[in-house]
């Protein structure tokens, strides 16, 4: 194991030790339950003290210093609606990597952000006016229509916001971000600028495909030229240099096929909602000006031109556009020089390697002279039981919080006949609700939600869950974790009873099974850190599962009950010990998998 790891293990261990030996820390245990007073695992109960502990808890080394920092950029959620179970799998394998960086004693920033999601946003709330007062946008001002969108806006960042603390995750919201925020619009018109003023971007006639048309025709339009970008980045993906590292390596190939096509990227888009283009023209000689406002266009005007109208082009912007600035605006660009890689892992779904990822790393380091990041962790996408993909338009999306809290089947359908999906396609959604979900879904808890998302390689291409039986699965291990919890207690009770001084080693009556264990557990703390080195947070959960379950439960708590029961006083002081040891290694290595 990693010596840091080691270490800053060691003091995580020195706090956990103190709060199991110090139940009389009234300030810590006040109004928490006795677990004998409980006699099954209760998710609300136990996951409202969670939340109720402090937020900014920080894992140090033994000086009291970080080790290093870490940063991680969650892939901003669009404001078209709340979240779905493929939001929740990258939630919970980016808050296990975080977290893991935690016990490394590395200062972790894990930023949140939403997408203001220009097309998918506008489709949306125009479908929602079209249902609710049955008018079109054509027939509202675009001032009427903004004002509804940031309405929607609103209230989807405030249920997003509700449904990711409700997963327990333990993201930085003093970064928080929006892609449509002051500080964001600003750098999103630098970079066009500065783009333009590279001669990378330009205006050309060329066949496109609008949002408000059925047909490809011929317009004048912004376009980024990609042949010299995407050629200098395929160069580096395909020599593999060292410089970009991919995981799995197999998504490559995806990249590489996208980085091929290098046809001139559109920019333009005929939305309302969005990032206005930078560019005016000039009424009197019919020519365009790029600048950051109108008061700077104007300082470009010919002396011909002076009393010349300036009209702002009326399209948008393409959100991918401003979603590839994300890394460096984050770090402070364009105020802030960035002379380094502002990301250490960029983690998100192989459906958006090329529009998202591979658009970062050249644009990024076309403004900045070097790449956003160098590591990239891919994972795959949720599929339903027709095997399609996770989609809101498709109506086949489980909201994570119909897990954690439970919802009838039919809710369900209530609620998906109160959506914008299709009136063709809602009987096809009803039948499939019914079919997955003929009694609806237990109410699991969060932490049930997470044990359901780690039972599965997300690296996987396609990952197929059977949402209700491992949540449910996840619930019933969380019972046996209470359990243990509740035997663990009890043994404590009997020691305490002997009024004994708190063992420092494992000297003394030991038998077989508590060295089985030990050894199993040291055994099990090495694969973890294995595992989530290589981040593979699946692979730790399954170790930490299989130790808790099998090694610990089955064996080793079934081994003692005999001198528990008899009161066995040298034998309770052996296994409090190790027992001891076993809870507060769980306690530790277990925060990849809990909501505290």
């Amino acid at each position: 194991m990693n010596m840091l790891f080691r270490r800053n293990l060691f003091n995580v261990f020195k706090l956990q030790r103190r709060l199991l030996w110090s139940s009389s820390d009234k300030e810590f245990f006040a109004n928490v339950p006795r677990l004998a007073d409980v006699s099954k695992f209760d998710a609300k109960l136990v996951e409202s003290h969670y939340f109720e502990r402090p937020k900014d808890l920080k894992i140090t080394n033994e000086d009291g210093y970080f080790n290093d920092g870490f940063t991680m950029v969650l892939p901003p959620p669009n404001v078209t609606g709340n979240l779905h179970v493929g939001h929740a799998l990258t939630v919970v394998v980016e808050d296990s990597i975080c977290r893991f960086n935690k016990l490394l004693g590395n200062y972790v920033r894990w930023i949140p952000g939403f997408d203001h999601a220009g097309i998918a946003t506008q489709t949306v709330v125009e479908k929602q006016i079209l249902r609710k007062f049955g008018k079109k946008r054509e027939e509202m001002s675009n001032g009427e229509f903004l004002d509804y969108c940031e309405n929607w806006k609103n209230e989807r960042i405030t249920d997003i916001t509700k449904q990711l603390k409700s997963l327990g995750c333990s993201l930085d919201w003093e970064y928080l971000f929006y892609t449509m925020d002051e500080n964001f619009s600003n750098a999103v018109k630098t970079a066009f600028v500065r783009l333009y003023d590279l001669g990378l971007i330009t205006r050309e006639t060329r066949l496109v495909q609008s949002f408000n048309e059925n047909e490809p025709t011929m317009k004048e339009q912004w376009f980024l030229k990609m042949t010299e970008m995407n050629r200098e980045l395929l160069k580096d993906v395909e020599e593999e240099s060292g410089k970009l590292n991919f995981d799995p390596a197999t998504v490559k190939g995806n990249l590489i096929e996208f980085l091929k096509f290098e046809e001139p990227w559109c920019l333009s888009r005929q939305l309302v909602w969005g990032h206005k283009i930078p560019a005016y023209f000039v009424e009197s000689s019919k020519r365009w000006i790029v600048a950051l406002t109108e008061e700077d266009a104007r300082k470009q005007l010919l002396p011909s031109e002076k009393d010349s109208k300036l009209i702002q082009d009326s399209d948008v912007l393409d959100t991918w556009f401003s979603s590839s600035l994300i890394p460096i605006i984050i770090a402070g660009w364009p105020k802030k020089s960035i002379k380094s890689a502002s990301i250490d892992l960029m983690e998100t779904g192989h459906d958006i390697i090329g529009f998202w990822v591979a658009r970062m790393l050249v644009i990024c380091k076309r403004l900045t002279g070097h790449y956003p990041f160098s590591n990239v962790l891919i994972h795959g996408l949720i599929r339903d039981s027709q095997n399609r993909k996770m989609s809101k338009s498709l109506g086949n999306v489980v909201d994570p919080m119909d897990i954690i809290n439970g919802i009838t089947l039919e809710q369900m359908i209530e609620r998906m006949k109160s959506s914008n999906l299709p009136l063709e396609d809602m009987e096809a959604s009803e039948k499939d609700l019914k079919k997955c979900f003929p009694n609806g879904i237990k109410a699991c808890g969060a932490d049930a939600l997470r044990f359901a998302m780690l039972r599965h390689d997300a690296t996987d291409f396609e990952i197929h869950i059977d949402i209700p039986r491992f949540a449910d699965e996840g619930r019933r291990f969380c019972n046996k974790i209470w359990n243990m919890c509740k035997y663990y207690e009890k043994v404590r009770k009997l020691y305490d009873e002997q009024d004994v001084a708190p063992r420092e080693g494992f000297e003394g009556k030991g038998e077989e099974d508590d060295a089985k264990i030990n050894e199993k557990l040291y055994q099990t703390v090495q694969l973890y850190y294995y595992c989530m080195s290589k981040n593979r947070p699946h692979l730790a959960f399954h170790h930490l599962y299989l130790f808790i379950l099998v090694d610990v439960c089955d064996n080793y708590l079934e081994s003692t009950k005999q001198a528990v029961w008899a009161k066995d006083p040298e034998r309770i002081d052996f296994i409090m010990m190790v027992f001891m040891n076993v809870m507060i290694y769980l306690l530790v290595i277990g925060i990849i998998v809990v909501t505290t």
